[in-house]
């Protein structure tokens, strides 16, 4: 989105489609916030009797989505929709014609949605992951124990969310040698511990993942997990186990 912030004039937005617990935010909550980034009116409609004009329990109306749509095919814009739980969240809010763009982040591949095209993106090289921790605490810090460094992206699997928070940790622990760090990382009982800056915190975002997964995916799960941790499994124990 910012090396492409050249092409769209009318602006880049960026939106979380899920609150930093997990849940899923509701669309007319997404398409509010949106509105107020781009300057248009998008009025909800109470939905129940808890509903309330912005609440969670609002619906989108007719009138907010075409007005939406209207902004959308007279402006080239980006808009990013970050972490979308799943197709209804977000299908009324694409662009159905005009010069604008939408770029979707999701954990899954949102089969209903056509015609995207999708990218599958992967855990981060080392380099980058290492840039990444360099970014937040700071590059010459980095330099006083590259080993540890190392070692602690590698146990935060090199997943950006991991490594962001566990940056962010270490930004605020100053005095926290990285040797030390990355030992309690490497603690399977006691990671998920570390990997909390603020009100950031991996466990909950794997919680919600967990959340979104079928019954039967969530006792595979389940079933795996006690190999994963003497060490991992290989093809034949997992088929055991399953």
């Amino acid at each position: 989105a910012h090396l492409l912030g050249d092409g769209f004039p009318d602006g880049r937005f960026h939106v979380q489609v899920r609150r930093e617990d997990g849940t899923a935010r509701t669309p007319a909550d997404v398409l509010a916030e949106l509105g107020r980034l781009c300057g248009v009116r998008v009025p909800v409609v109470p939905a129940g009797p808890a509903g309330a004009e912005g609440g969670p329990d609002a619906a989108v109306s007719q009138d907010a989505e075409d007005a939406w749509q209207e902004w959308l095919s007279l402006h080239r814009a980006l808009i990013v929709l970050d972490d979308v739980p799943d197709e209804a969240s977000v299908r009324g809010l694409l662009p159905r014609s005009g010069p604008s763009s939408v770029v979707l982040t999701a954990r899954g591949q949102l089969a209903g949605l056509a015609p995207v095209h999708r990218v599958a993106l992967g855990a981060l090289a080392d380099g980058e992951a290492l840039e990444l921790l360099g970014k937040l605490i700071g590059p010459g810090r980095l330099r006083t124990d590259p080993a540890a460094a190392l070692r602690i992206v590698r146990a935060c699997g090199a997943l950006p969310l991991a490594v962001g928070v566990g940056g962010m940790r270490l930004a605020v622990l100053r005095h926290l040698p990285l040797a030390e760090y990355a030992d309690r990382l490497g603690d399977p009982s006691a990671a998920l511990d570390e990997l909390v800056a603020g009100d950031v915190s991996v466990r909950l975002r794997m919680a919600s993942g967990w959340q979104d997964l079928a019954a039967d995916d969530r006792r595979a799960l389940g079933l795996l997990a006690g190999p994963a941790q003497e060490g991992g499994f290989t093809l034949d124990g997992a088929m055991e186990a399953l």
